[in-house]
């Protein structure tokens, strides 16, 4: 009582604190510039970015414009570095001093690469602003990101234009391979649907995590059944951020954590721009990819659509997507920005369903399932408000809405049961309407003579879920209509309500310690009618989180962290009512609770090494899971549960390090290695492994970059897992047992000249026959057998 005492009280201080400052202006200089050459000639699109003293937080930035003039305003008054950055010519950092309430003129000049001089180079590549020690498509938030706190918090942000993966098809185990501890499942040869998990959670549609597009929500239902059906194209993202289950405070419940998926920014240096990329593969891969965007005056505007379709790696499975994107800015001041977002989505993907034990062992690629059909729509309109009153202040209101629908159709009798045409299929349609907004703020301010910062905010959500489940359509297609005057097996209305709101502060104690309590309140209400409910059923939970977070600075490029956070996970509407009819529910399943904890220490060495270790525990109190009793699969509250393990990334430039190498290029060596200890730890089941978390999820690479050639061979090695808690070695039809190991090579490269790039990669280099998913319904039952071999090439093109 007295920690938790303790917490809130500094969240509510930093608080008073806010409303105190919140009118004071904080002085604020400006710094007004050009960019030459050598020649004396003007140099567009060039990065200018102000950063702090110790080169490590960004503070401002802007891209030169066609007259190679830029301004940056509402700075700080301080001692900064001033960088400068084009890819044609050699980046070049200096000192800086701003004055308060003054203008500051300076002149860049820039030299061609190559060029003999004596600069200050601190980073491969500029990442997006809030990145900070960015190095080959990955990097971390800085401190303070946007509107969040994320001192002392696990995270990794993945920069996905450094990457050289197969981007087309969404290839999780390359686009993640350097956040350790991620785990997935492969269901099929889409990528339309992004099945991540850490820590020994479930990967089932990313569910443990809160699935975000640019801040916004984007799954069915954020606590009601938070599965996320939809996945942004990768070539339309800038980067993608995942903060581990210390984001619950700011982002809500999960145990899992944060994943959002930010989106290409509008081009700030031209009126327009265009993006184009076409990728082909085997197995009838198509993907385009088109995309437009620029800024003119006080307006930017930013869109794309992407289409993808192929025949998908087994028979009986295809699939075709299209995504439409776009977003329109207005900045009707410096102080002010507004910004309106709308997506689309709709795709169908004929599902092969799943295979026996034996028929796995005799053809992985065979199926028995001709008619199963899966279609999803998706519309999600946003509308994004940012303010700055001051330098030391940003606020941000953001509005959102789901619009969408998910059907499935086919036969879902166990596998070695012969699918008959003609007869009739069972069918499950959802439809989701929901609304919601959010309101976030930060605030830096002078605590005991150093800069500190509080965020808060308020978060409003009302869902609306209608599920049908009933006999469906004869034919073979898909055809997603219940047949006209049959009995329906279930018709139900599922309601969420939701309000939420939260508190951190990042205090910084002295030079080196920066501690941060938080704490996070959350009302939630859901609600369900219609069949086979009888009347109303209405839960509401009143739920605090508390949280608290370390950083202490070893040396001006490491830092020690730790972090302690409370989690909770509503019992949601797929726990209770499961599309597969063969799974009994227990009617008293009760709400899960529990806690992370990270001790980790992350930085540099030098400009040759990077890296990031940390233990972790997870704490998951009436943990929900299926058991097998007298042959009956039952879904229950199965025990208490801890998950023990670590997480490293480490990264190595071997030529930087060897005196007069580096003009050979660069060959990074990399490993991101997840070890976790999750078992059962009370009940009955005490002892046994926790399902779906294999021990060892360890990725190897290889990358060599010369000139415009980039290229990484990658190699992925998951240990075995069970699919259920009781531990279920095998079953007949198999949709319970053992998730066995298996070893997978990648490779990819890319070149680059100019305004191209050229992209090409074989997946599964030798055609491992291997899965990661036993179903029990869609898209089984049984075993899904991941892809085999594969190929893919593809050309961009920005003008």
């Amino acid at each position: 009582m007295k920690r938790v005492l303790s917490s809130s009280t500094l969240v509510w201080a930093g608080l008073a604190v806010v409303l105190q400052l919140w009118a004071a202006e904080a002085p604020e200089s400006q710094l007004q510039g050009e960019v030459r050459d050598v020649t004396g000639a003007v140099v567009a699109g060039v990065r200018v970015s102000i950063l702090a003293e110790d080169g490590k937080r960004l503070v401002a930035t802007v891209n030169s414009g066609q007259a190679g003039n830029f301004v940056l305003e509402r700075i700080p008054p301080g001692r900064y570095r001033l960088r400068a950055e084009q890819k044609d010519f050699t980046a070049i950092e200096t000192a800086l001093v701003l004055e308060a309430n003054q203008r500051t003129k300076t002149q860049i000049t820039l030299y061609p690469q190559g060029n003999n001089i004596s600069v200050t180079v601190t980073a491969d590549r500029w990442a997006a602003p809030g990145v900070v020690d960015a190095f080959q498509g990955r990097g971390r938030m800085e401190d303070i990101s946007g509107v969040q706190i994320q001192t002392g918090k696990k995270n990794d942000v993945v920069l996905v234009e450094d990457l050289d993966a197969n981007l087309a098809g969404n290839n999780q185990r390359q686009v993640f391979a350097k956040v350790p501890g991620i785990s997935f499942w492969e269901n099929d040869s889409s990528g339309i649907q992004l099945n991540l998990a850490t820590r020994g959670l479930n990967p089932n549609r990313s569910w443990e995590f809160n699935t975000r597009q640019n801040g916004y929500d984007i799954s069915s239902d954020v606590l009601g059944y938070p599965e996320a059906y939809f996945t942004p194209p990768l070539e339309a993202l800038d980067r993608v951020e995942i903060v581990r289950g210390a984001g619950a405070l700011q982002y809500g419940t999960q145990f899992g954590g944060v994943v959002n998926f930010v989106t290409k920014p509008a081009p700030r240096d031209r009126k327009f721009s265009l993006e184009t990329q076409q990728s082909f593969g085997n197995l009838g891969l198509f993907d385009t990819y088109n995309g437009i965007g620029g800024t003119a005056g006080r307006w930017d505007y930013a869109t794309y659509f992407q289409r993808r379709q192929g025949e998908g790696w087994r028979n009986n499975s295809g699939f075709n997507t299209n995504t439409g994107y776009g977003s329109l800015g207005f900045a009707p001041s410096q102080r002010w920005k507004l910004r309106l977002e709308l997506t689309g989505m709709e795709y169908l993907m004929q599902q092969a369903g799943g295979l026996t034990p034996l028929q796995f062992a005799a053809d992985p690629r065979q199926s028995v399932r001709g008619r199963n059909w899966f279609g999803v729509r998706w519309f999600m309109p946003a509308l994004t408000v940012s303010y700055a009153p001051s330098g030391r202040t940003r606020v941000q209101l953001q509005s959102f809405g789901l619009y969408g629908e998910r059907n499935s159709v086919g036969n879902l009798a166990a596998p070695n049961v012969a699918d008959t045409p003609g007869r009739n299929r069972q069918t499950d349609r959802d439809t989701y309407n929901n609304g919601g907004a959010e309101g976030r703020f930060v605030h830096s301010f002078n605590f005991r003579g150093r800069l500190s910062s509080v965020a808060g905010g308020y978060r409003y959500f009302r869902g609306r879920t209608h599920r049908g489940r009933g006999l469906g359509s004869p034919l073979d297609d898909a055809d997603f209509r219940f047949v006209a005057g049959a009995p329906r097996a279930l018709d139900l209305l599922f309601g969420t309500h939701n309000h939420a709101a939260y508190a951190e502060t990042a205090l910084r104690l002295n030079n080196r310690l920066t501690i941060t309590p938080g704490l996070r309140l959350e009302r939630i209400t859901t609600t369900a009618t219609g069949a086979p409910v009888v009347g109303r059923r209405e839960l509401t939970r009143h739920v605090p989180l508390l949280g608290v977070g370390l950083a202490f600075r070893l040396t001006e490029s490491s830092e020690l962290y730790a972090n302690y956070t409370q989690a909770y996970r509503a019992t949601h509407f797929n726990d209770i009512w499961r599309v597969d009819p063969a799974i009994v529910v227990d009617p008293n399943l009760r709400d899960a609770r529990g806690a992370n904890r990270d001790l980790g220490v992350r930085g540099r060495l030098g400009q040759a090494v990077r890296y990031d270790l940390s233990l972790f525990e997870l704490d998951y109190g009436n943990r929900i899971g299926t058991v097998v009793e007298g042959g009956v699969q039952r879904v229950t509250n199965v025990a208490d549960s801890r998950n023990r393990g670590l997480e490293s990334y480490a990264e190595w430039d071997v030529l930087r390090t060897v005196r007069g190498l580096g003009a050979w290029g660069s060959l990074n060596l990399f490993q991101s290695l997840g070890y976790t200890d999750a078992r059962y730890v009370a009940g009955p089941l005490v002892g046994n492994r926790v399902e779906l978390a294999p021990r060892w999820n360890a990725r190897y690479g290889a990358s060599f970059v010369k000139g415009g050639w980039s290229m990484t061979l990658t190699h992925t090695h998951m240990s075995d897992s069970f699919s259920n808690a009781s531990n279920t070695p095998t079953s007949a039809d198999g949709t319970q047992g053992l998730n066995p190991a298996f070893r997978v090579w990648d490779l990819a490269g890319t070149y680059r000249w100019g305004r191209y790039q050229l992209r090409a990669g074989l997946n599964n280099l030798t055609n491992e026959f291997y899965f990661t998913r036993r179903a029990t319904g869609y898209p089984g039952p049984g075993i899904i057998p991941a892809d085999g071999r594969t190929v893919f090439a593809g050309i961009l093109a920005r003008f």
